[in-house]
């Protein structure tokens, strides 16, 4: 296999994994969120509501850095991509990194449209 192609591979790979990560810690956060409203309504003591509120800082933290390292990952990707030569254009791997990108995209407009206020993926 050569260079560019195991780099297409891997980069189109770690972005993937990187973009489910923080979709699932967005929907962890959101989660959460609704267990401590569950709690307060509940009127559960203190402690657990405390807990709760530990949780959601946690999860909170978590989402600026899944989303730092996937803007990474993007651009780490496009440079891989702009480097493939003519005759490598028209390679699988360059086909599922292309795929991999409009992905994220995706998952970009879609939490622009469902969050509002949410930074782009």
């Amino acid at each position: 296999m050569s260079d560019v192609k195991r780099q297409l591979k891997l980069k189109s790979a770690a972005a993937k994994r990187l973009l489910k990560e923080f979709q699932s810690y967005q929907q962890e956060e959101t989660r959460e969120k609704q267990r401590l409203e569950k709690l307060i309504s509940e009127k559960a003591d203190e402690t657990s509501i405390k807990q709760q509120k530990n949780v959601i800082s946690e999860t909170s933290q978590m989402i600026p850095y899944c989303k730092k390292k996937l803007e990474q990952a993007v651009e780490d990707l496009n440079n891989t991509k702009d480097k493939c030569t003519e005759a490598e254009s028209d390679l699988e791997e360059l086909n599922e990194a292309n795929d991999v990108l409009l992905l994220i995209e995706d998952a970009n407009v879609f939490v622009k449209k469902n969050v509002g206020s949410a930074d782009d993926v």
